[in-house]
């Protein structure tokens, strides 16, 4: 797929070069890259015996017991637009890996070096734009909604098409996808087994879905809906307002609403309706901010989702507590979950200092302890502390150790267990 592919761009790219000057068709020729290393450690410890003499436990299978692992992780994208004539242009992306990281094991009996990797297509779409205001693009594309992460070299791949229109401070968005990569790596495939060993997916069929922005002077909403035919209605509502109380300090507020109706085929897997409730605060005085707020989503007696993939747009902060360690997955969590945050951070010339803190737990019914302790419930909190310095325009390295204290996992007669999640990385990043 990949040869025919590029024997497509470069038909493409010949015939233009045949009706245009080479200097004028290198001026329509657009390229960019994203270069990314990650080194990860991450170290489990704690008391896991009651959770083992369950055949439970919050570690993958196979490793019942602390263990401390280490990795590479490598992400290489090259972005590559041409433009065909004034209102169209061709898009794509080669990737290192497609869909997901390429990862090393550094430390164990799995330390290995991946020498077979190899570069795939992983966008290819037109871009049609006929006005200032409108553009609609067709093909494989990253899929960009509230459900999804927007980011061009993490964000959900789907075959489909995307509209949106803009005038007068209001954005008028509307997408349409037949098909979507279930090998990401990070979507609600990869929380949950359902059973059929993907032959009918969770994104067996289409997923269709709007959306209305509207900016007015220091007021933003959004408002959004979708549907994932046979799968879920979903809905979200996300509205801010600042204040601008000078040059040096200005206070945002920031609540979001979301809900699922599920269909048929999630209630057979016992997934049920839920909402979610999110408000926080955002202050900035000059070289400070700080951002704090709640968040409640989920039921007692009940698993769902909010997300599709990742953690979507949702309000979010810490890094593992609400993302890595089970039940309070945005894709994927059981119960009720309530958390509280803090975030400050410190901002000075390249240099930026930031600091987390999450605070809650999940609370669930006698029927679903053992899976809230396979998952990892129980009472969290989180500290996490970073440092990122901008080495270059181009050329930034972040670093964050996070520290994740799970207390009081419920399982069978009420016994309890506990454990730390340890996790540092670094990252080196390029683009260009």
């Amino acid at each position: 797929m990949l040869r025919l592919s590029l024997v497509l761009v470069l038909f493409v790219c010949a015939f233009h070069l045949h009706a245009k000057s080479l200097e004028e068709s290198i001026k329509d020729v657009e390229l960019n890259t994203y270069l990314r290393y990650r080194y990860e450690s991450n170290y489990k410890t704690g008391d896991l015996t009651k959770l083992d003499s369950l055949s439970i436990n919050p570690f993958p299978a196979g490793k019942r017991t602390p263990s401390n692992s280490q990795r590479h992780r490598y992400l290489a994208y090259f972005n590559l637009g041409f433009k065909l004539d004034e209102y169209i242009k061709l898009g794509s992306q080669l990737s290192y890996k497609a869909g997901r990281n390429v990862s090393e094991q550094s430390y164990g009996p799995n330390a290995s070096v991946n020498t077979t990797e190899s570069f795939s297509l992983r966008q290819a779409y037109m871009l049609i734009q006929p006005n200032e205001y409108t553009h609609l693009s067709l093909g494989r594309q990253v899929v960009g909604n509230f459900w999804t992460n927007s980011a061009q070299h993490d964000g959900l791949v789907g075959m489909g098409a995307k509209f949106s229109f803009d005038f007068e401070g209001v954005n008028l968005n509307a997408f349409a996808w037949d098909s979507l990569d279930i090998n990401d790596g990070d979507t609600i495939l990869d929380r949950y087994d359902f059973d059929e060993a993907r032959v009918e997916n969770f994104f067996a069929k289409n997923w269709y879905g709007a959306s209305m922005q509207a900016d007015f002077l220091n007021f933003k909403s959004l408002l959004n809906f979708s549907f994932l035919q046979d799968r879920a209605l979903l809905y979200a509502l996300d509205l801010k307002y600042k204040f601008n109380f000078d040059n040096d300090l200005t206070y945002t507020i920031h609540g979001q609403f979301a809900g699922n109706n599920i269909q048929d085929y999630l209630e057979r897997r016992a997934f049920n309706n839920a909402r979610f409730f999110a408000l926080q605060g955002v202050l900035k005085l000059q070289n400070f901010d700080f951002r704090f707020g709640g968040l409640m989503y989920g039921d007692k007696e009940k698993r769902s989702f909010h997300s599709i993939e990742d953690g979507g747009k949702f309000i979010f902060a810490g890094e593992e507590a609400l993302s890595s360690i089970g039940s309070s997955n945005y894709s994927a969590h059981v119960g009720r979950n309530l958390y509280g945050f803090a975030v400050l951070g410190y901002t000075l010339d390249k240099m930026r200092f930031g600091f987390d803190f999450v605070h809650g737990g999940t609370q669930t019914s006698s029927k679903l302890l053992g899976e809230i302790a396979r998952l990892g419930g129980g009472k969290k909190t989180e500290y996490v502390a970073r440092f990122g310095y901008k080495l270059s325009k181009k050329f930034d390295f972040l670093t964050y150790y996070s520290l994740v204290q799970v207390r009081d996992i419920s399982i069978e007669n009420q016994a309890k267990s506990s454990y730390d999640n340890k996790k540092i990385r670094l990252q080196l990043l390029y683009r260009f």
